[in-house]
């Protein structure tokens, strides 16, 4: 049965109480801009929605690098009458009505078991019972609690992360060190407390690479099926920890599974508690190798929970591109003008994934998948 891909990327935000009919343009912009990340692990024949139209070379442009035909339907149009299965991003109320209004095919979590799931404090309380939670790491509620906490912290490393409990990609956060915080940081936090939002405390490690462990769960009532482990994919980040694209790792790379091996353990412990709650589909639970004090490497099995699709997800649909001794990255890039440096990379086969002009505008997030030889 064919799919029907929608990119709800506002997920976070409407978890945390956005409203998804007034959603900021800011927020519509990268909606639009990331629809057609489904083309990674769509098969022909699909259907992506789109929130605003793509020129027709970018469909193309895909076929011609080895990517599949698929049907692009603009948002509001209507579905053909035929048996099609629903996938968003993530589920909300509101995609749960789209996927009824046109008579798709899905199978739902409850909307209870999906924000629990995506839930900090969830994660942040399975962190402390599998004891791999950081040491001074703790859910803050008052300025009270705030400054205790970043007391405590050693005094050879005072930055921390302070995050919202529904977050991703280093949104929702703020990065501060010592005691000594600006009105805005503090109005910041205020805001979230008065709408009964608990704050996560976190201090600010020194990472050494970062990764997404994925699973697929099933139902509870599936009793026959076991939780299926997808893979490993490395994060690419930047200084601030905000995503910069995924690294393509075949799934028979034993010597890089094994790096991640307690990891993957950690995560098919909490798929577990995941089930238990109800919720089931796709989940990605970043992980991170970081550099402790005395210089030994920390792992933090449990960096954060997404109960969803995610970019490390979709970056496993790439590994059928690659050939035997062949490595790859999907980049994504803040501007068109980063791509201009592809033409600086020797022995790299670029392929750009996302395309130039949407809605007549250019496109300021763009994706490229980089080959070569390993």
């Amino acid at each position: 049965m064919s799919q029907v891909f929608f990119g709800n990327f506002n997920f976070e935000y409407l978890l945390a109480g956005g409203n998804y009919s007034s959603l900021p343009a800011s927020i519509q912009r990268i909606n639009a801009e990331l629809a057609t990340c489904w083309m990674l692990v769509a098969q022909e024949g699909d259907y992506l929605v789109l929130p605003q139209t793509v020129d027709e070379e970018f469909w193309d442009r895909m076929q011609l690098a080895g990517f599949p035909s698929v049907n692009p339907i603009l948002l509001g149009k209507s579905l053909p009458s035929k048996s099609l299965h629903f996938t968003p991003w993530g589920w909300t109320k509101e995609l749960i009505q789209f996927a009824e209004k046109n008579r798709l095919e899905f199978h739902a979590p409850s909307l209870e078991a999906v924000q629990q799931a995506n839930s900090r404090k969830f994660s942040a309380l399975l962190e402390e019972e599998f004891q791999v939670a950081l040491p001074e790491a703790r859910m803050v509620t008052s300025f009270e609690e705030f400054s205790k906490a970043v007391q405590q912290l050693p005094a050879e490393n005072p930055r921390w992360v302070v995050k919202n409990e529904f977050s991703n990609s280093a949104r929702e956060r703020i990065i501060g060190q010592g005691t000594n915080i600006i009105e805005a940081e503090q109005n910041w936090m205020t805001k979230r407390w008065k709408k009964n939002s608990p704050l996560f405390f976190e201090p600010w490690v020194n990472a050494i690479e970062e990764a997404g462990i994925h699973f697929t769960i099933p139902t509870k009532e599936e009793a026959e099926k076991e939780i299926v482990f997808d893979g490993v994919t490395p994060l690419l980040t930047d200084a601030s920890g905000r995503y910069c694209g995924s690294r393509v790792v075949p799934h028979n790379n034993n010597a890089f599974i094994s790096t991640w091996q307690t990891a993957i353990e950690v995560g098919f412990q909490v798929a577990t508690r995941l089930q238990a709650i109800g919720y089931f589909g796709p989940v990605g639970i970043d992980a991170m190798r970081f550099r402790q004090l005395d210089g030994s490497v920390g792992l933090r099995p449990l960096q954060e929970i997404n109960a969803r699709w995610t970019m490390g997800r979709l970056t496993l649909g790439l590994r059928k591109l690659l050939q035997p001794e062949e490595v790859a990255s999907w980049l994504h890039l803040s501007s068109a003008e980063n791509l201009s440096q592809q033409s600086k990379w020797n022995n790299v086969q670029t392929i750009p994934t996302s395309p130039t002009h949407i809605g007549n505008k250019p496109v300021q997030h763009q994706t490229l998948l980089c080959i070569a030889k390993e």
